[in-house]
């Protein structure tokens, strides 16, 4: 199915898989002060343990792969079951299966830190949870905190924004609200966001600059724990060379409560040599 682009930017009504419809514009719109208070407002899961479905793109037309891609021999997409734990603001812990059940590669961000572990090859990277890293591990630009946050459904930043900065209008391709913020202290990128018409729920977003942009998708969103979460997430790098999509298709496997933070604990394995993610070793 094609995408509908909008003046470069991709249209969400059809990020989640069906065709546009016309969807009449409110009698009024409300104000930028309005829909960042509700959007800071509205309860998210603090912390999810669940099995997702994973689907994850390399990078193509010659772009930077990343290390999983390269030590692991996949190309184009590849999907499959993951175990998929977080905790905010940044605890991470994705999982993806083989088909018999064993973990292909374990990553764990817990802090400023950042590992993977790749058993049947025997090799353990560390790196910092930031952008850089994660670009290196996947392909895609994104930090922990980032993606944990998106991963709630929330946006992607909302606090200490000033409510005069942010420009309002309504998109009438995408049927929605379209809301627009200027990079700021707590995200240092541009953010164009689509909301949905109703519940101003998230349902597209581009971060960064047009031609360097990393896009974002959110499925339906439903009720879980006294929050609303999407039902799957999906992030992609600039070009959507490279792309990542978690989708959670049954209720949390425990309360917030239910599992300690040493989940988040990644031990190298005894003798095992520790690679940089940074680095060039894993070539």
């Amino acid at each position: 199915m094609k995408r509908l682009l909008l003046g470069g930017v991709l249209v969400w009504a059809l990020a989640a898989g069906c065709a546009a419809r016309e969807v009449a514009p409110p009698a009024s719109l409300p104000t930028p002060a309005e829909v960042l208070a509700r959007l800071r407002g509205r309860p998210h899961l603090r912390s999810l343990r669940t099995l997702a479905s994973f689907q994850i793109q390399f990078a193509l037309n010659g772009a930077p792969a990343g290390i999983l891609a390269r030590e692991l021999g996949l190309s184009g997409t590849y999907a499959g079951e993951a175990v998929l734990l977080w905790r905010e603001p940044s605890n991470l812990r994705l999982e993806p299966l083989s088909p018999l059940g064993v973990p292909l590669f374990v990553v764990v961000a817990r802090g400023a830190s950042l590992r993977a572990y790749l058993p049947g090859r025997a090799r353990f990277f560390e790196g910092a949870a930031d952008a850089q890293s994660m670009a290196r591990l996947f392909g895609v630009p994104i930090g922990s905190a980032l993606f944990v946050r998106l991963l709630q459904g929330a946006l992607p930043i909302a606090e200490g924004m000033d409510a005069g900065q942010v420009r309002l209008a309504w998109d009438a391709e995408a049927g929605g609200l379209r809301l627009e913020l200027p990079p700021g202290d707590a995200l240092d990128r541009r953010q164009v966001v689509w909301l949905d018409p109703d519940g101003w729920s998230p349902r597209a977003a581009r971060l960064g600059e047009p031609g360097a942009e990393m896009e974002v998708r959110f499925g339906p969103f439903r009720d879980w724990s006294g929050a609303r979460v999407p039902e799957w997430m999906e992030v992609a790098g600039p070009g959507r060379a490279s792309r990542l999509r978690l989708e959670v298709s049954s209720p949390p496997a425990s309360p917030p409560a239910d599992f300690p933070d040493s989940v988040f604990d990644l031990p190298v394995p005894p003798g095992m040599q520790v690679l940089p993610i940074e680095g060039e070793s894993f070539r």
